[in-house]
């Protein structure tokens, strides 16, 4: 992820995939990620990997601790949330974007009672 300057704006994505099954999510990001690493330098991290977008290696992953610049990490599940959050704990230089998928259907009101479809 080149590209650097010293503004201190995120110069780059890892899209996140930390998954076990192919889901309806890998799906979705593995169509969108090509179209990110189109507009911005983006990496893949975690498998069913798509074409279009370089794949970030543990190793890779690691050298990233000691990077200044800052590094946009984007989960669409908790569990990669979480990983992230731990990540940035421990030093790495990692801004933390969710992108949550939820249906309206499943979002509470403000009354504390689920919203229906009829």
């Amino acid at each position: 992820m080149g590209n650097e300057d010293n503004s201190g704006r995120p110069r780059g994505v890892i899209v996140a995939n930390l998954h076990w099954r192919y889901t309806g999510v890998t799906a979705t990001s593995r169509a969108v990620a090509p179209l990110v690493a189109r507009m911005l330098p983006a990496v893949w991290l975690g498998s069913d990997a798509p074409e279009g977008i370089d794949r970030l290696g543990i190793g890779g992953l690691l050298a990233l601790w000691r990077r200044r610049q800052p590094v946009i990490w984007h989960a669409r599940r908790n569990n990669e949330m979480i990983v992230g959050v731990l990540l940035r704990a421990l030093g790495w230089p990692f801004k933390l974007i969710f992108t949550s998928a939820a249906h309206s259907a499943r979002r509470r009101r403000r009354d504390g009672s689920r919203s229906r479809d009829a």
